[in-house]
């Protein structure tokens, strides 16, 4: 699970694990988490953005069997950076095949960009792998399950 900072990556995982929103502070390094969904139970790593911390990254490739990018859709020049960052690391070779789910997130705000217009910015058509976009609200919450089932169907058993 990666993302921009400020994207909502620790309230998702709140969600998945407590089913609550918690007083959040922004995530500084790292956190590990072991999500229990349904029947599957995984390990998630959120490693935080800062540049310092992006070649940190590629350590945690060689077991990922899916990508959750998690993104501010209510934030113009992030999704812009976010394309960026998406495009560095889908040119690791570990993650060649690895299906995407698109967490958009903060579809509850109102300049909340669409799926359709998140889909365009981040240039997924273009992608030569599966990918999902869903609209998320991490902390109402709504649409992180289904983005789950998604990825679940999806990476290898």
């Amino acid at each position: 699970m990666i993302g921009l900072h400020g994207s909502g990556i620790t309230t998702v995982l709140h969600n998945l694990q407590l089913g609550e929103v918690l007083t959040l502070t922004p995530t500084v390094g790292f956190d590990v988490e072991v999500v229990e969904y349904d029947k599957f139970s995984f390990l998630s790593w959120y490693i935080g953005t800062p540049s310092k911390m992006m070649p940190l990254w590629r350590h945690y490739y060689p077991e990922a069997v899916g990508i959750i990018f998690v993104i501010d859709s209510n934030d113009p020049k992030g999704l812009v950076e976010s394309r960026s960052r998406l495009k560095e690391l889908l040119k690791c070779d570990e993650l060649a095949g690895h299906p995407l789910l698109v967490l958009a997130n903060k579809q509850d705000l109102p300049q909340a960009a669409s799926v359709e217009k998140v889909t365009d910015i981040l240039q997924l058509r273009h992608l030569d792998r599966l990918w999902f976009v869903q609209p998320t609200c991490a902390i109402k919450p709504f649409g992180i399950q289904e983005g789950l089932d998604w990825l679940l169907n999806h990476v290898p058993k």
